[in-house]
């Protein structure tokens, strides 16, 4: 087990600076040996950085401090190394330090759930960072999530609503509604359509990828040749997942 110790001197800090000052006298004890925060373990630092940004809205809010300095804090993936309880902490932790006056916070991650989870909010801006075949890295800000974790998200939601034995006729996507035929070949080799709900069709599509001719997954854009294949969009698999969401947390 790790000692922490974080030497102070009193009237040391000032609130606009709290955070960079209390990392800077972090220390730790390991089998009586001294070790700056750096030379712990990653997720001992994560859990002691969280620890002081809980610390300092805490004091924020209790004490009604209302900082004239502005103060952005960047966290670079703060799902890494943390049980998914702390993650939750962390999360809605960011978010009110977010809310207060002259803060601001920006993150990155690949954690779908930091995504959704901050998915509403005129004050939430959420940008996505891909590659075309052109190998050019571009950015988009339309609220579309990238990237094989929202498939994976996609079908742990998914399992959840069957078990409960909630309605799996969600999307409502007007383009979606010409293509709730799945194709797919049978044991025979016969082509064969089947009349199903939104969602089993995405998971039906996630779980066949590869091994169904007809099956081409995810797309950015339709192009000629998919009028007759099973796909789906970035956006509809998107509103599937917040959907989703809602349903499960009603």
């Amino acid at each position: 087990m790790h000692k922490i110790q974080i030497k102070l001197n009193e009237g040391e800090l000032d609130s606009g600076v709290i955070v960079q000052a209390l990392i800077k006298k972090i220390t730790g004890d390991e089998n009586g040996q001294e070790r700056k925060l750096e030379d712990l373990g990653q997720g001992t630092q994560r859990i002691i950085i969280a620890s002081i940004l809980k610390a300092y809205i805490d004091i924020l809010i209790e004490k009604g401090i209302h900082t004239a300095k502005p103060i952005l804090i960047l966290f670079e993936e703060p799902e890494i190394y943390l049980h998914p309880k702390l993650k939750r902490t962390l999360n809605a932790t960011l978010e009110e330090i977010a809310e207060q006056d002259n803060h601001q916070v920006v993150i990155t991650t690949h954690d779908p759930y930091f995504v959704f989870e901050n998915f509403e909010g005129e004050e939430k801006s959420i940008y996505s960072f891909f590659k075309e075949e052109d190998e050019i890295t571009k950015v988009s800000d339309s609220k579309i999530v990238y990237g094989i974790e929202d498939e994976l998200l996609f079908l742990f939601l998914y399992s959840l609503l069957k078990k409960e034995g909630k309605n799996l006729q969600i999307a409502n996507v007007e383009e979606f509604e010409k293509r709730k035929y799945f194709k797919y070949l049978d044991k025979t080799g016969d082509v064969k359509e089947e009349n199903i709900c939104d969602l089993e069709y995405i998971r039906n599509q996630i779980h066949h990828l590869g091994d169904n001719p007809y099956t081409k997954g995810l797309v950015t854009k339709k192009s000629a040749n998919l009028d007759n294949v099973n796909y789906y969009t970035e956006k509809e698999l998107a509103n599937a997942i917040k959907k989703m969401c809602e349903i499960l947390n009603e």
